[in-house]
């Protein structure tokens, strides 16, 4: 059978498995190439196929965000970014706490001079 089908099809759980991970992958920031030939090896699939598992996954993630409050999101961020700033001084993390305020004045909008 010349370039024929040899494998087995895999079940929904499966692929859902393996396009979690890609999306899991990518939120840790590897590199799509790293992906691809970790998912192929991992789970014995084709380099193609990890690839349709990646694009899957990039679909879930912005599904996950598409319907964020950006309002809410913001206070939320900075509201951790406090967090960071202040744990950051008592620990004397200057650098730290200087990018925290970064942070916050970035998702504000007086990170430069027309913001304020």
């Amino acid at each position: 059978m010349a370039g024929g089908w040899k494998g087995k099809k895999s079940t929904n759980a499966e692929i859902d498995r393996r396009v979690r991970l890609a999306a899991e992958k990518i939120t840790e920031g590897y590199e799509m190439g790293w992906i691809r030939r970790h998912l192929a090896e991992l789970t014995g699939c084709s380099e193609r196929n990890a690839e349709r598992y990646i694009d899957r996954a990039r679909k879930l993630i912005q599904e996950r965000w598409s319907d964020v409050d950006r309002k809410e999101m913001a206070s939320t961020i900075l509201s951790k970014l406090d967090l960071i700033y202040q744990r950051s001084l008592e620990h004397r993390q200057y650098s730290a706490s200087q990018a925290a305020l970064a942070s916050q004045a970035k998702i504000i909008g007086i990170d430069s001079p027309k913001g304020l």
